[in-house]
């Protein structure tokens, strides 16, 4: 695969063409809060006519301001593969979402979720609210369908979605859940998975894993992966693979590292509460990730549309995902498909924030992503051989 040697190496040839503004690392750009979190000053970068999504549960949805990702490329003609769990007879959900992939599938049993109907009507069981909807939430951060005056908006709602439900075996201790977190990944990869969310945990090593985060990188597919919510530094073996991932971290509406957060080498916006909770008359102003679910009611066996506020590196990993998906939109059509040109894009453009690792700012990724297919600064990067 064509890796890129350095980054730096790319900001010398922009200064070379003389084609390209450098962009500087961000300075803290995080906004001010009263005491119930409201937004009191916004110190955000302003634009004009910036493209606010319509969806009443916007106002909610904080992550968006805290990541400037308001008017960025949707993801058309990206994929990402969400490995994760959809257990089935557990949840209904009504994403509105019209571009799921054609090979998503739960992965064990080798059964196909291609179509909407097959999402939207899982009925439910009575395991906790966090662990039913898990991968339903993640998805819908990155590709609910958005500005239709429903619900909440996504990151990337024109990017298509492939589904790989590792449900039945995911337990973070359990042998089989590596080996089928392994199988989604090569099935991601050969399916043709642009970006891999994994928004999960494996706690032992395993040799199948390994393989499967190879393949990826020699096929050129970013693998964005959760860091963990254990307080310390990366006890999931999928944070401490090697080449052509992201670990990220989450941090709060104000900008701070989550307090259950690990470590990780790129931030975004987690929430700061326990688990998932209902968003209502009582709990109006959350401190997690909103996103609007339809879930099937207790009493009448209806669906009813719910704002759901979750938390954990879980909802962090998606954001970053759906930036890369916005990186990649550009990047793709003009021939550039490495990971690592990607991952160095978000990572330069972060926000840095204190100690911990830089806030992911979507639109300058973006930005930076638009500069470097300018074609003068592509034909001196060959020219010097900067890439390998």
């Amino acid at each position: 695969m064509k890796k890129i040697c350095g980054f730096a190496l790319f900001l010398q040839v922009c200064l070379l063409a003389s084609s390209c503004q450098v962009i500087t690392r961000n300075s803290d750009l995080s906004n001010s809060y009263d005491s119930n979190n409201n937004i009191v000053k916004s110190n955000s970068v302003k634009k004009k006519n910036i493209n606010v999504p319509n969806d009443p549960g916007f106002e909610k949805q904080w992550a968006f301001e805290l990541h400037n990702s308001h008017s960025i490329p949707k993801g058309k003609g990206v994929v990402i593969a969400v490995v994760d769990k959809f257990p089935e007879n557990n949840l209904g959900t009504d994403f509105s979402i019209k571009n799921i992939h054609p090979n998503s599938k739960n992965v064990q049993s080798g059964k196909r979720l291609a179509t909407n109907k097959d999402i939207e009507e899982l009925p439910k069981n009575n395991g906790s609210l966090k662990e039913n909807i898990h991968g339903f939430f993640i998805t819908a951060i990155l590709v609910q369908t958005t500005n239709n005056k429903i619900g909440t908006a996504s990151i990337v709602p024109e990017a298509q979605v492939m589904i790989l439900d590792v449900s039945n075996d995911n337990n973070a201790e359990n042998f089989n859940a590596a080996k089928f977190t392994a199988k989604a990944i090569r099935d991601a990869v050969d399916n043709g998975a642009d970006i891999i969310n994994l928004s999960m945990a494996i706690k032992i090593s395993d040799q199948d894993v390994k393989y499967a985060f190879d393949h990826a990188f020699n096929k050129n597919v970013l693998v964005v992966v959760a860091a963990g919510n254990d307080k310390r530094a990366n006890t999931s073996y999928l944070a401490k693979q090697s080449d052509g991932k992201i670990v990220v971290e989450s941090v709060n509406r104000q900008g701070k590292k989550s307090s259950f957060s690990d470590d990780g080498e790129l931030a975004a916006a987690g929430g700061e509460h326990e688990g998932c909770i209902e968003v209502n008359d009582e709990n109006t102003n959350p401190l997690g990730i909103v996103q609007t679910l339809s879930i099937l009611d207790d009493d009448d066996d209806d669906f009813e549309d719910k704002l759901i506020s979750c938390s954990g590196t879980s909802m962090a990993a998606p954001y970053v995902a759906g930036g890369a998906a916005s990186v990649i939109e550009i990047l793709k059509p003009a021939g550039i498909q490495s990971p690592l040109i990607v991952e160095e894009i978000l990572k330069f453009t972060a926000r840095e924030k204190g100690d911990n690792a830089g806030i992911l700012d979507a639109r300058k990724a973006v930005e930076l992503a638009n500069q470097l297919v300018d074609k003068k600064a592509l034909f001196l990067m060959k020219k010097k051989n900067l890439f390998l």
